[in-house]
C-alpha cells in the first residue's frame, strides 16, 4: 500500500518556500502518522522542518495528489503577504542513511520563483506544483489574500 505524506505550499503568490534535501529542493511534507489528520501532518512536519509555525486555520485546503509510485500527497496552501524569513528556519528531524548516518532531513531554504520550479525542485513535486498553480483554488486563494 503506498504511504501518504502531507504538507504544506508556503507562498505570496509567485515564490514557494524550497526545503533543500538531499540532492534537490522539496516542500515541507512528511509521512501521516497512525490516526493523525492530514492537516495536523502537514503543520507538525512543516514546524519540524522549518521551525515555521502555521495555523491550521490559515490553511486552504487543496487535497490530495499522486506523487511517485510509492508515495501520495495530501497538500494544503498558505498563502502570506509576508513570508516566513528564512533566516530564522531550522529543521530538527534527522533520517538514517543506507549508511547509518543521521543527516537533517532540511540543509537549507529557498523562495522559488515558481517560473523556475523546475530547476530545483525534484520532478515529481513539480508536476504536483503546475497542477496546482492552474488550479481555481489556487487563483482564488491568492485574490483572496491581495484583498485583505
Amino acid at each position: 500500500m503506498k504511504k501518504v505524506s502531507a504538507g504544506i505550499i508556503i507562498t505570496a503568490g509567485k515564490k514557494v518556500l524550497g526545503c533543500k534535501s538531499t540532492k534537490r529542493w522539496d516542500l515541507p511534507k512528511g509521512e501521516i502518522e497512525d490516526k493523525e489528520k492530514p492537516i495536523d501532518a502537514a503543520v507538525r512536519e512543516t514546524l519540524e522542518e522549518t521551525g515555521v509555525k502555521i495555523n491550521k486555520k490559515d490553511l486552504t485546503e487543496l487535497g490530495f495528489f499522486k506523487y511517485t509510485k510509492y508515495k501520495d500527497l495530501w497538500l494544503y496552501l498558505y498563502v502570506t503577504n509576508k513570508l516566513p524569513d528564512i533566516k530564522n528556519m531550522k529543521c530538527t528531524t534527522y533520517f538514517t542513511d543506507r549508511y547509518g548516518n543521521s543527516i537533517l532531513e532540511v540543509s537549507g531554504y529557498k523562495y522559488i520563483p515558481f517560473k523556475d520550479i523546475d530547476d530545483y525542485f525534484y520532478y515529481s513535486i513539480c508536476e504536483v506544483l503546475k497542477k496546482v498553480q492552474k488550479s481555481s483554488i489556487f487563483s482564488s486563494t491568492l485574490t483572496k489574500e491581495s484583498n485583505l
